[in-house]
C-alpha cells in the first residue's frame, strides 16, 4: 500500500470522524469505486479551500452569501 492511499484513508477516517450523525453529505463523486479518496477531486478542492482562506470573508462575501441564499429560497 502505497503511503499516498495511506494518508488518504487516514484523512477519509478524520473527515469521517469530524461529521455528526445528523449530517448527511452527498459524496458520491467524491470517492473512487475503491472507496479512497479521487485525487483530482482532491487536488480541486485543496485549491478552492486555499483560494477561500487567502480571500477571507468580508462585508462582501457577507453581501453576497445573503443574496445567493434570498436567491435559492426564492
Amino acid at each position: 500500500m502505497s503511503q499516498e492511499n495511506v494518508d488518504n484513508k487516514a484523512g477519509l477516517a478524520r473527515h469521517k470522524s469530524m461529521l455528526s450523525s445528523q449530517t448527511v453529505v452527498a459524496l458520491d463523486d467524491m470517492y473512487d469505486a475503491d472507496g479512497t479518496v479521487d485525487v483530482v477531486y482532491q487536488a480541486k478542492a485543496r485549491i478552492l479551500n486555499d483560494a477561500i482562506q487567502e480571500i477571507g470573508m468580508g462585508r462582501y462575501q457577507i453581501y453576497l452569501f445573503i443574496c445567493a441564499g434570498f436567491g435559492w429560497f426564492a
